[in-house]
């Protein structure tokens, strides 16, 4: 595979989405983990149906050969456990990974989803996802959902400011996310750089920075109401996904 791959397709992530709940006016309970009980899924695997290579993107010097790529293989059937990475290991607060098949299978692996269900609507204060050997992931959407039927967005991702109006049709928020309403939807380059190559971090604050942080008014409630929670990644350009 090619190492822009790993900007769109490839991503392997670790995620915890975290809350507080029972949240009252003034009050901010204790933040837990909303992720260790959660039900997770996504459409696609690496290695799942059949075995895949997959290449780390590795430092190296323009113009002179890579002399060892770092390459190892997915296979869900395999005997050996260290070549599983399904989805339930994205939450399950260890340092293996969940990873997606690389879009050299396809373009219909530009288009991946990862939702989890809370088992119940909890107000959500922030969402960290971490990267595992690979960079971030570049376009995408966190989403949000009461039944798991209608999503709506709480975050717009782009790799450049120019793909937060051709991808998502919203002015780039410039710098390090920050919001003039309760209810903004923002589109953010900030954390969607080709560096680090690896183990990099996201951070979206639902609450922390909007008008009402301090004093939670019904509008800013409502926004950060959950039951589930979706990671949708978009690929580059105007194509559409493939079912």
């Amino acid at each position: 595979m090619e190492p822009g791959d790993w900007l769109k397709g490839d991503s392997i992530i670790r995620l915890r989405w975290d809350k507080g709940d029972s949240i009252s006016p003034g009050l901010f309970p204790a933040i837990l983990n909303l992720a260790s009980n959660a039900a997770v899924t996504s459409n696609a695997t690496c290695g799942d149906p059949k075995p895949e290579m997959f290449c780390k993107l590795v430092e190296h010097v323009p113009g002179r050969r890579i002399h060892n790529p770092q390459c190892r293989f997915c296979d869900a059937n395999s005997a050996n456990e260290r070549e599983h990475h399904p989805i339930s290991k994205a939450i399950d607060g260890t340092n293996s990974w969940w990873q997606s098949p690389s879009i050299k299978n396809g373009r219909q692996y530009h288009w991946i989803t990862i939702t989890l269900d809370l088992h119940q609507i909890f107000q959500v204060a922030y969402v960290i996802i971490k990267a595992a050997n690979s960079p971030r992931p570049g376009n995408w959407i966190l989403e949000r959902s009461l039944d798991g039927v209608t999503f709506e967005p709480w975050q717009f991702y782009a790799i450049s400011d120019t793909e937060c109006l051709t991808q998502y049709n919203t002015t780039p928020r410039l710098g390090s996310p920050t919001y003039r309403t309760d209810q903004e939807v923002i589109c953010t380059s900030y954390y969607s750089r080709l560096v680090p190559l690896e183990h990099g971090e996201i951070h979206t604050s639902l609450i922390n920075g909007r008008p009402g942080a301090d004093d939670l008014t019904p509008e800013l409630l409502g926004f950060t109401s959950a039951r589930f929670i979706s990671s949708a990644s978009r690929g580059s350009g105007p194509s559409t996904p493939t079912s």
